[in-house]
This record gives structure tokens, C-alpha cells and sequence, in this order.
């Protein structure tokens, strides 16, 4: 007990004399015995204790940290281990992930769980952080009771007795020293063999997902804000203000490469404070919903209202439906910006952290002056060169349908922070 307690794995040795043949008979003997202590009361075996022998598998530097982060994104560790308990208490204890105290409801040994029904460890299942002397079988038992419990689980092991576990839970994850049934049963080899990694595919795969979300943000405000303009004009039993070839020019040659370079945005820095998302979460949440809403409205009618009172002061229809096409284009040029990040206000982010995105929307900016001003351009999408007193209302109007989205978005950070307070105080 000294021994474990300083999270050391110990090993007793000892040994006895005799022929080949009586000694085979004697092992086969201590084999069917129950326990150790039943080994050493036997007099049939004169077994002389040589010593112990102590050895340690040093915690990493960097892993006390990793778990930290884990516990900061939500992401609860627990450990499934065939070693004594008090080796594994005093491990744990080095990586915080017990007190100083451990609770009985904190630990737990495989002789323990073994007298449990299932549905009494899938209410245990929940507290306890250590399951100690477990054989292959608890080991199914504890990743089904988890997932029983709706948590999504990723084991990770290296030996044949982890196998079963591995298949059954939703990620397999082995070191890149692991036996080679559980390498081709895992879903993951760490080739570094460090929990970091894992860690940081955590952080990769949720901004891979945050990226997602900002395209088709980008996307369907865009596509919305077309429909609700076209659709008013249909309503009032206006002109369409826009030709199928402009609404292409916009959608896929303007904004083609902002949308691309929103893919390759840097990710947000408070990415891994977020509670795990529900597997069964659409991409396309409340949130987004009513951002998309927002910025389709706020633009659609904007543009419409435009188009209305141009119309009724009866400016050229050309130069009508060539303002249009400029408004529109430059929207969508300029909220792609607040699609940078859905965790903070654009005054509060650092616009110049995506080089590739700030060059597509000069290239953007081109391509929509070329489509005004370039002849051939001209004839190909039907618009007319603008004078440079249309500009000044074009970007006001750019202008307000940026700030009409910054307010929602901060509407919705507000009450996300509200949450969290209420959250943190219950």
C-alpha cells in the first residue's frame, strides 16, 4: 500500500525448488487457488517471498494540461485500468483528475462492478472517474452504460483484452505502440502516442465544423436575400431587378472565392470552452436560422425598397437594375466579414487574420467592377457603367445591412453569456 499509494506498479517474486515435473504439479496447484493470500497459507507449496519489484509509467508533462482542456470543452476522462487501485489513485491524483479525497462514489474496483446490474451501473456510471482490477468484459459494459446514458465515447487502449471495448465504443482510439488486432480494430492510431493529439483533433474537428457553418451562412444569405428581393418585385407586380445572368455573376464569380476562403478560417480562440453538441445537432441551428432570416430580410428589402423608389422616380431601368446588381454584390462582399466568426462581434475580431479571405474580396470587388464597366461584360450581364455619385448610396446601403446584422449577432452573444451566468450560479 506505501508502495502504490506513490503511484509506483509493484510486482512480488518468489520462488521454490524441486524437479520439473513436481514443480508443474505445484503451479497447477497455486493456479486453481482464489487468491494470494490463500497461495501463501498453502502448505502444500514452500514458496520463498525473493522481493518486489517497482516500476513506473512517468504522467507526460503535457497530459495534465490535455485533460484540463478536456474537462474545459466538456469532455469527461474517466479511466478503465487493470492496475492495483491505489497505483491508479495516486496517477490520477498527478493529473487532477481526483482530490485529495477520493470519494466512494469516485472509485471504483472490477469485483465491485461484477455485482452491479446493468442499470445500476448505468446510474453509477456517471460518477465514478476510476475503475480499477477490470477485465475485458467490464470494460464493454462501462462504454455501453455510457452510451446508454446518450454520452458519445472514444476509448482508447493498446492491448488484445481492449479490443472488444475499442470496436464497441463510437471511437477507437490506440497508441502507435498498440498490439496489431487493436491497431485494426481502432479508429485512430496515435503515431505520437500522446493524449495532446487527441486533444488537438478535438479542436481541429470543431473548427472544421465552425468553417461549415460560416460557408452556408455566407451562402444562404446570399441566396435569400435574392429570393425575397425577386419575390417583393413579383408581389407589387414590379420588373425582376435582376437577370438570371447577374444572379449568377454574384453568386458564383463574385462570391466564389470569399466563400472559399472562409473554409480556411483561422479558428476561434474559444472554440474548446463550448459544451459538446449533441450528435443529433443540425448544422443549420436556431441561431442560424435566424441569422440567415436576418440578413436575407435586412438585405432583400433594403434592395427592394431601392429598386421601388428608383422605379417610381422613373430612373432608367439599365441604370436601375445595374444599382441593384452593384448593392447586392457589394452586401455580400461586405458581410462576409461578420461570417468570420459567430463568437464575437466584428469590432472585436482581427479582420486581417485571413489573408486569402481579405484577397478574395478585392478580387471580388474587381470582378464586380468589372461587370459594370467592361463592354463585353456590359452586353453579356445587360448593365450600364455607374457615375460615381450612385456609389456613396450603394455603400450606405451596404453599410446598414452590416450593422442590422451585428445587432442580432450581439443579441444572440448576450443571451448565450446570460446563459452561461445562470448556468454557473445553478
Amino acid at each position: 500500500d506505501e508502495l502504490t499509494s506513490q503511484g509506483l506498479r509493484v510486482i512480488a517474486f518468489s520462488h521454490q525448488k524441486g524437479t520439473a515435473t513436481n514443480l508443474r504439479k505445484v503451479f497447477t496447484h497455486l493456479k486453481s487457488l482464489r487468491n494470494a493470500q490463500a497461495a501463501l497459507d498453502d502448505r502444500q507449496s514452500s514458496l520463498e517471498f525473493i522481493g518486489f519489484v517497482l516500476f513506473e509509467d512517468p504522467v507526460r508533462v503535457e497530459a495534465k494540461e490535455s485533460l484540463r482542456l478536456c474537462r474545459q470543452a466538456g469532455i469527461r476522462v474517466k479511466v478503465i485500468t487493470g492496475d492495483y487501485r491505489n497505483t491508479a489513485v495516486a496517477v490520477l491524483q498527478k493529473l487532477d483528475l481526483l482530490g485529495e479525497n477520493i470519494g466512494k462514489d469516485q472509485a471504483m474496483e472490477g469485483w465491485e462492478l461484477a455485482k452491479l446490474s446493468d442499470e445500476e451501473l448505468s446510474v453509477r456510471v456517471e460518477e465514478v472517474i476510476l475503475f480499477a482490477r477490470t477485465t475485458p468484459e467490464q470494460k464493454i459494459r462501462i462504454v455501453e452504460a455510457l452510451q446508454g446514458r446518450g454520452h458519445s465515447v472514444a476509448m482508447m487502449g493498446d492491448g488484445v483484452n481492449d479490443t472488444l471495448a475499442l470496436k464497441k465504443a463510437d471511437i477507437g482510439v490506440v497508441m502507435g505502440e498498440a498490439s496489431e488486432v487493436a491497431k485494426e480494430t481502432a479508429d485512430m492510431v496515435l503515431l505520437d502516442s500522446n493524449f495532446r493529439t487527441i486533444v488537438a483533433a478535438v479542436e481541429e474537428g470543431r473548427g472544421i465544423f465552425e468553417n461549415i457553418r460560416k460557408v452556408i451562412l455566407y451562402l444562404l444569405s446570399d441566396s435569400f436575400s435574392e429570393v425575397i428581393l425577386i419575390a417583393a418585385s413579383l408581389f407589387f407586380d414590379l420588373p425582376i431587378p435582376l437577370l438570371p445572368a447577374q444572379i449568377l455573376w454574384v453568386n458564383l464569380v463574385e462570391d466564389g472565392l470569399p466563400s472559399l476562403a472562409l473554409a480556411f478560417e483561422p479558428k476561434d480562440a474559444g472554440l474548446m470552452k463550448d459544451r459538446p453538441r449533441s450528435r443529433k445537432a443540425p448544422v443549420l441551428d436556431t441561431e442560424l436560422r435566424v441569422i440567415v432570416s436576418t440578413i436575407g430580410l435586412t438585405t432583400g428589402l433594403f434592395l427592394f425598397l431601392t429598386f421601388w423608389i428608383l422605379i417610381n422616380l422613373q430612373v432608367e431601368f439599365n441604370t436601375v437594375n445595374s444599382v441593384i446588381f452593384a448593392g447586392l454584390g457589394i452586401n455580400s462582399l461586405l458581410y462576409v466579414f461578420s461570417c468570420k466568426t459567430l463568437r464575437k462581434n466584428i469590432w472585436q475580431v482581427n479582420l486581417g487574420n485571413n489573408k486569402m479571405l481579405l484577397l478574395s474580396v478585392l478580387i471580388g470587388f474587381g470582378l464586380l467592377l468589372a461587370g459594370l464597366y467592361l463592354p463585353f461584360l456590359n452586353v453579356l450581364l445587360r448593365t450600364v457603367p455607374l457615375g460615381l455619385g450612385w456609389w456613396g448610396p450603394i455603400l450606405g446601403l451596404g453599410m446598414i445591412s452590416l450593422a442590422g446584422i451585428e445587432l442580432i449577432k450581439w443579441l444572440f452573444l448576450h443571451r448565450a453569456q446570460d446563459s452561461v451566468v445562470c448556468e454557473s450560479k445553478d
